[in-house]
């Protein structure tokens, strides 16, 4: 009979070990999902960025609130159990507690804000799109009637001018990625 009790505590005090540990985990993650959706984002950049976290936070929210369920389900098999629960740990589980409400409750703000502000920033992309179209359609212009085939000018001349029309080029490409990328966070094909 002393092994058997000497086991049941030792489950318990693993038992208690676990219920700490799950809650700390999710305490942490809660309170980064949290910080990512408080900032309010400024611009189409910021604001791409703050579409692309708030889709990975409704997307994680089914594990996150297993997560959760499995920590309060913990720390009730203990009390079930007649496990006294230390002050901290009683501490710590007030404080997921209150993490997950400030989190269920950012999560409707967030919403909000991101299908209140989704129609001006997508027409903000589309302008900056066309403004890159028009810029990209200019230098097509310039390629075809341009001085590179002057054979007046020096090869010194035309590497200079071709130079600089690769670094305009590549400016035009990085922001065709960028818009991508935000035409991605976006869901826009």
């Amino acid at each position: 009979l002393p092994i058997t009790e000497n086991f049941l505590d030792f489950l318990k005090k693993s038992l208690l070990n676990l219920a700490r540990q799950k809650c700390g985990g999710v305490i942490a993650e809660l309170q980064l999902k949290n910080k990512g959706l408080e900032e309010t984002p400024e611009g189409l950049k910021y604001f791409a960025a703050y579409v692309s976290n708030f889709k990975q936070t409704v997307a994680s929210k089914a594990s996150m609130m297993a997560e959760n369920q499995l920590t309060e389900d913990l720390y009730r098999m203990l009390q079930i159990q007649r496990v006294r629960v230390p002050s901290d740990d009683a501490v710590q589980l007030d404080e997921m507690r209150s993490s997950l409400a400030k989190y269920e409750e950012l999560n409707v703000i967030a919403n909000k804000l991101v299908y209140e502000t989704m129609p001006e920033m997508m027409a903000s992309l589309d302008m900056k799109i066309a403004t890159l179209n028009k810029e990209a359609e200019v230098i097509q212009g310039e390629v075809v009637v341009g001085s590179y085939e002057d054979a007046s000018l020096e090869p010194e001349d035309v590497i200079v001018l071709l130079n600089r029309l690769h670094k305009r080029l590549k400016a035009l490409q990085n922001l065709s990625q960028e818009y991508t990328k935000y035409q991605e966070a976006f869901g826009k094909p």
